[in-house]
């Protein structure tokens, strides 16, 4: 007997494969955690989920996925499906990821064998209604609109556009009653489900036909007597009606899937199970975990998450490593990752005994979190209000020494003098999440800081160098993501906008519950993160090359570089004459006046007026571009666009040095200080910002001149540059072993001579400056996959020519070919590529079906191995130098990294020792297999050197 519910019920039926499918191909950019399993699809399915709860209660819910058996109609047609395309592999993994979470929710979930999911949704919304309630079935398949009817609606959920579709949203929309849907589409086919239509016949097509003749069957008996003006129709119709009625009775829903239902089996309602909580913290998907709840209360918290699985096999490793790869290695700490417990001793130090015994707590523990609070975000403006600690998961304390509340605190003196023993001996090894901020603001206030032994920023990035690609690798990001933990946001202790607080006028009590919080999580993320170092193989790039790094980039911060401010006073004023002027000859050659910095009207004149043309018009959001390739492309047109390329450039160039830089000279100092970005870029290498330095041109006379403007610090002081030469190539050489590239390196000529002289068989001083060119843009591109499109364009040659031009220098360098193919492979294997010291890089879309997102993952992949490689010599060499200018007690300090360039500020008297001293540490920093040469220069400016 039916049950009979004493209220009007609603079952929510969602289509699980059709919901996987789209969160699957709807995020562009994949998602991964650090163990390299992709999640954009899991993160994309329960996302919509949650929605469709919040806004229609899911109280008696089903998610129906499709049968791993082939369905009754695969049996009926063979062809069924045939043309999709084989499944990715990562999508099988996270459809599986997504039932497991599903289940660890006590979601009901279902499926029918022989059927599929579209039949099991029908069947079950239908017996929905016959038991007196409604369904709501939320799915994109336009197959389903066909079982809409009163008591059914569809729910569709389009890149955050909601509709709910009724029998009147349905005809709104597709122009057909829903019963109408499988004649529709029997009639304008199928081409997912490969299901053939009439040839001709167009979705307006149909619904015109449709409501003319009121359904396939009678449209088919009429079509022999169609009039002579529909001759092409009524032959098409007679030509493959049987294969169009066919579709159509494949497209229509069974209604009688055998499956039990019932309301009871069906309820639901938001849960947080242990498991639910393990796998989400798995997956890295914290933020997920917190709207669930915060939708539901959560039991008690599970152990630790089980760790992530190993990305390489270890033969694997070994292969792509060598030997500089030590897996041996010992945590730096014992204690398990901590599960994210809400009960928590946080406490302020505000006595000289409290303080004595948190020192011999910390000795004891020989392992602690550190982190300071502070009056602003500029280390050089900010003044030190506190300093937390942690040596214990759930455990904090608060040493105010800021805090203008008048309160009791300690004095800085005597704070200092207790916890500077503890930097200085080594007896306990520090964690802090980014401690080049940290360590700025300690030092400034008279700390003998160092390297950490772990900063949890640093780990993160190394685990998932494109990690900024989901939620940032700030401390409450990653709190929230990886150990589910949410944070107090800093808005709530000071406020924002007008009445911002500084941390200063806080009460204490607020502060060391925020700042304990952050001792006590970085502690809980360095836990969380050291057996997932350990097993990728990441431990020691941290400890001997990023961490000791940090202080080095610190102290160049601090250091900064002088400018020569009334030298860039004058060039701003040559400069805006210059605009001016070149301005005058843009309108001149236009034959009008426009606003040159409007693409808009510099499209118009260029596209409507003067009439050029492109090969392939590109579009912007706003219309048609006019960006650098565009106007180089008509530049071969008319003399316009390379003026308008020439007014850009110096524009750009007066924005952001010519002006810019004076503007940044710090008060307090008198010099420019750039931040040194450890964390931005996946290859390793370092970025720089606020100001950007390394991104001045070099080849341009207008880049020189700003080069010119960089000066040593006082008189009887120069400039040294030390630049690795062809390092990328001698890293490809050493990688890939190409005898003949190896060779060319040993000899210590001209490789670009050397390299056209194997391609054109040539001797090497019977050479062209042209065949030279091509060698070089050749040499250096290969590593960035330089297509024959690439390489026309450059030397403006043909495709053919430069087509040639690759085959035979592959020919030349066949072990270059074979270690690109091998990287390729490799990737495609495991999904990730490394570097010589092991740093790694997921690489997801090597297997995409798209062709341009595949191309691209391979460029990836080859040129991060050569590019990381470099970034961490450099890296290394920096250490080296750092270390080595401390032994020496010399005065000389590096002050500039720029790619593969090192730029020291050095007294005149020490120059010699300097010059000798650089290039033997930076050409030791990365032993190769050929000979790393490194050129030095000094002088009066940036541009001497």
């Amino acid at each position: 007997m039916a049950e009979q519910p004493a209220t009007r019920k609603r079952l929510v039926l969602v289509d699980g494969h059709a919901n996987v499918f789209k969160a699957y191909h709807a995020i562009k950019t994949p998602l991964t955690t650090s163990s390299g399993e992709t999640t954009h699809a899991v993160m994309g399915f329960l996302s919509m989920f949650l929605r469709l709860h919040k806004m229609v209660a899911c109280d008696h819910v089903v998610v129906v996925f499709d049968a791993d058996a082939p369905s009754f109609r695969h049996l009926e047609y063979e062809a069924y499906k045939a043309t999709r395309s084989e499944t990715p592999p990562d999508l099988h993994t996270q459809a599986r990821r997504i039932r497991q979470v599903l289940a660890a929710m006590r979601v009901p979930i279902n499926d029918a064998p022989g059927f599929e999911a579209d039949d099991a949704i029908a069947t079950l919304a239908v017996r929905a209604v016959e038991q007196g309630g409604e369904a709501l079935v939320c799915s994109v398949d336009k197959d389903l609109l066909q079982i809409v009817r009163p008591g059914i609606t569809v729910w569709r959920d389009h890149l955050g556009k909601i509709e709910e579709l009724d029998p009147a949203g349905v005809k709104e929309k597709l122009g057909i009653a829903p019963e109408l849907v499988p004649d529709y589409l029997g009639l304008i086919g199928d081409s997912s489900d490969n299901l053939p239509g009439i040839p001709g016949v167009g979705p307006k097509t149909a619904v015109k036909l449709l409501e003319e003749f009121g359904s396939f069957d009678a449209l088919m008996e009429a079509a022999s007597g169609l009039p002579e003006k529909k001759a092409k129709l009524r032959q098409s119709l007679l030509d493959h009606g049987a294969a169009a009625r066919r579709s159509r009775d494949l497209a229509r829903l069974r209604l009688d899937v055998p499956l039990e239902f019932s309301w009871e089996s069906t309820r639901w309602s938001p849960v947080v199970t242990e498991e639910l909580r393990s796998v989400l913290l798995e997956l890295e998907l914290g933020r997920l975990l917190r709207e669930l709840e915060a939708a539901a209360p959560a039991p008690p918290p599970p152990a630790a998450p089980k760790p992530a699985r190993r990305p390489l096999p270890a033969d694997a490793q070994e292969d792509l490593f060598g030997s500089m790869m030590d897996d041996e290695r010992e945590p730096l700490a014992d204690a398990p990752p901590a599960a994210p417990v809400r009960d928590t001793d946080y406490r302020a130090i505000q006595s000289r005994e409290a303080l004595a015994e948190t020192v011999a707590a910390i000795r004891a523990a020989g392992l602690c979190a550190i982190d300071t609070e502070t009056t602003d975000l500029d280390p050089f403006a900010a003044e030190l209000v506190g300093i937390s600690l942690s040596w214990r998961p759930d455990q904090g304390v608060y040493i105010p020494v800021g805090h203008a509340t008048g309160e009791a605190q300690l004095p800085l003196d005597e704070v200092r003098a207790e916890l500077s023993p503890l930097f200085a001996d080594g007896s306990v090894r520090w964690v802090a999440h980014h401690w080049k901020f940290d360590y700025k603001i300690l030092k400034r206030a008279g700390f003998p800081v160092g390297a950490v032994a772990s900063d949890t920023l640093v780990s993160a990035y190394l685990l998932q160098p494109d990690g900024g690609q989901r939620t940032g690798l700030g401390l409450k990001n990653l709190a929230l993501e990886r150990l589910g933990v949410a944070m107090t946001p800093i808005s709530e202790l000071i406020g924002d906008g007008k009445g911002m607080l500084t941390m200063a006028g806080t009460r204490i009590a607020d502060a060391s519950a925020y700042a304990c919080a952050d001792a006590d999580l970085t502690l809980q993320l360095h836990h969380h993160f050291e057996p997932k170092l350990l097993d990728a193989g990441l431990a020691k790039l941290r400890d001997e090359v990023e961490c000791p790094l940090t202080p080095v980039l610190a102290d160049m911060e601090l250091e900064g570089v002088r400018i020569d401010v009334p030298y860039f006073e004058a060039f701003g004023r040559e400069a805006a004459a210059d605009l001016q002027r070149i301005g005058e000859e843009v309108f001149a050659l236009a034959g009008e006046r426009f606003n040159i910095n409007s693409p808009k009207q510099v499209g118009e004149v260029l596209f409507d007026k003067l009439g050029l043309k492109t090969a392939r018009e590109k579009k912007t959001a706003t219309g048609r571009s006019t960006d650098v390739s565009v106007l180089e492309e008509l530049a071969k047109q008319h003399p316009l666009p390379a003026k308008l390329l020439e007014y850009r450039k110096l524009e750009k160039l007066r924005g952001t040095y010519i002006d810019a830089l004076p503007k940044s000279v710090n008060p307090g100092t008198g010099r420019v200080h750039t931040s040194y970005n450890q964390t931005d870029v996946a290859t390793g290498r370092i970025s720089s910002s606020d100001p950007n330095l390394q991104n001045i041109p070099v080849r341009s006379e207008e880049g020189q001149r700003v080069r010119r403007g960089f000066v040593p610090r006082a008189a009887g002081w120069s400039l040294l540059a030390a630049d690795y030469s062809q390092v990328e190539l001698r890293i490809l050489a050493h990688m890939s072993g190409d005898a003949a590239l190896r060779r060319a390196f040993e000899t210590g000529g001209d490789i670009h001579r050397l390299t056209a002289s194997l391609v054109f068989k040539v001797p090497p001083e019977e050479i062209t400056s042209a065949q030279r060119s091509g060698a070089k843009a050749i040499n250096f591109g290969i590593v960035y996959g330089m297509t024959s499109f690439r390489l026309a364009n450059d030397l403006g040659i043909s495709r053919t020519e430069a087509q040639q031009f690759i085959d035979d220098y592959f020919a030349a360098y066949s072990g270059v070919r074979d270690f690109i193919e091998r990287t390729k492979e490799s990737a495609r294997a495991t999904g990730q590529v490394a570097t010589m010291l092991g740093r790694r890089r997921s690489i997801p879309d090597m297997d995409s079906r798209n062709p341009n997102a595949r191309a691209f993952a391979e460029r990836i992949a080859v040129n991060t191995p050569i590019q990381g490689t470099s970034a961490d010599m450099i890296k290394l060499a920096m250490i080296r130098l750092a270390r080595r200018l401390a032994e020496e007690r010399l005065d000389a300090r590096m002050i500039l990294q720029v790619h593969d360039e090192l730029i020291f500020d050095v007294p005149d008297g020490e120059l010699d020792k300097v010059k000798q001293l650089v290039p033997e540490e930076m050409a030791r920093a990365l032993p190769l297999s050929v000979p790393v040469k490194v050129d030095v220069e000094c002088g009066a400016n940036w541009a001497e050197v």
